[in-house]
C-alpha cells in the first residue's frame, strides 16, 4: 500500500489528447502512458482508473507507485485477469474496486487482495419501495469498448 498521502497532496490529471487523426483506444492508452513514465518523478502515487491491462502492467516498471480502482463490470478480459492476479500476489495493496462482492465475482483469481472503497450512493438515503411508483432512476456508466 502506499503510505504517507494526506489532505495536502495535490493532483494532476493525464488525458489523452484528441487527434484530428483517428487513433484505437489502446493508442491513446499507451499515449497517457508513455506521458505519466515521463512525468512519475513529479509524483508520490498515480492512480489508474481504467480497467486495462496495460497500466497495470506498468505497475511493475514504474518507480512511482501506482495504485489501481478498477471499476470492471461482471466479466473482465483475460489480460485483465491475469495482471489483477499477478498484482494481487506481487503488490496486493494496489487494488481497489467499489465494492467486495464486485472484485470476488469479477475476479476470482485476486479478488480477495482488492481495497472496497464503496460508490457514492449512501443506500440508508432511500426507502426501498416493493411497489412500482409512476418514476424510475437508474445509474450506470458505459465503457467505450461496450
Amino acid at each position: 500500500s502506499v503510505r504517507g498521502l494526506d489532505d495536502a497532496h495535490g493532483f494532476e490529471l493525464l488525458l489523452a489528447q484528441d487527434s484530428s487523426q483517428e487513433v484505437l483506444p489502446q493508442q491513446r492508452t499507451a499515449g497517457v502512458w508513455l506521458e505519466a513514465a515521463r512525468l512519475q518523478r513529479r509524483f508520490d502515487v498515480i492512480v489508474n482508473f481504467s480497467s486495462e491491462w496495460l497500466p497495470m502492467y506498468q505497475t511493475f516498471a514504474f518507480g512511482t507507485p501506482i495504485v489501481h480502482w478498477v471499476q470492471a463490470g461482471s466479466r473482465a478480459d483475460p489480460a485483465v485477469e491475469d495482471m489483477v492476479a499477478r498484482l494481487a500476489s506481487e503488490l496486493p495493496g494496489r487494488l481497489a474496486c467499489s465494492t467486495r462482492a464486485q472484485a470476488m465475482t469479477t475476479f476470482p483469481r485476486g479478488g480477495e487482495a482488492f481495497t472496497a472503497l464503496g460508490s457514492g450512493l449512501d443506500l440508508s438515503l432511500y426507502a426501498f419501495q416493493a411497489e412500482l411508483g409512476e418514476g424510475i432512476a437508474w445509474a450506470d456508466r458505459v465503457e467505450l469498448e461496450e
